[in-house]
């Protein structure tokens, strides 16, 4: 039985790195992908994790880190709702993404998976920014004082007293 187990981990671990490059990960299949992988061993889903997560720093190296990358990002690390969304980003529903990720990082140490957190609160507060909704007062203000936060976290304090004054 143990060999047996060792041949099927030593066959996906192969598989995954091929698979990823072949085909195009998405929030959808990469949700996917992590639920399967732990049903066989919990180890496989965190190797998933990581080849997707060098896959994606190779992609926003070439290409820049796309709304779509940022998406799997946030699915990576288990913070986003695991409905499906479409699309067309409401304001609201990417300020509530910011701020989930920021009440993860919190108080805590800032180790890598955190410091990946902050800089994608602070993409989808950019978004937000973008967004043909933001112009009302309500959510242009909050989301230039949650990146105000996080630049304050991060030790930027110039960054924030331009995102206050805004």
């Amino acid at each position: 039985m143990s060999l047996d187990l060792w041949n099927v981990n030593n066959f996906i671990e192969h598989l995954i790195p091929g698979s990823l490059c072949a085909i195009s990960l998405t929030t959808r299949s990469c949700s996917y992908w992590v639920t399967e992988l732990a049903k066989i061993d919990s180890r496989l889903s965190v190797y998933f994790t990581a080849v997707a997560f060098l896959q994606i720093a190779y992609k926003s190296s070439r290409h820049g880190l796309s709304d779509e990358l940022m998406d799997i990002l946030a699915t990576l690390l288990g913070q986003l709702n695991r409905r499906r969304y479409s699309n067309n980003f409401t304001s609201s529903l990417l300020l509530d993404k910011a701020a989930k990720l920021m009440k993860v990082v919190a108080n805590k140490s800032r180790n890598t998976v955190q410091l990946i957190e902050i800089e994608l609160s602070k993409a989808y507060l950019y978004r937000v920014l973008r967004c043909k909704d933001s112009d009302t007062n309500f959510i242009y203000c909050l989301a230039n004082v949650y990146l105000a936060v996080l630049y304050y976290t991060r030790g930027q304090y110039q960054m924030a007293i331009d995102h206050c004054t805004l």
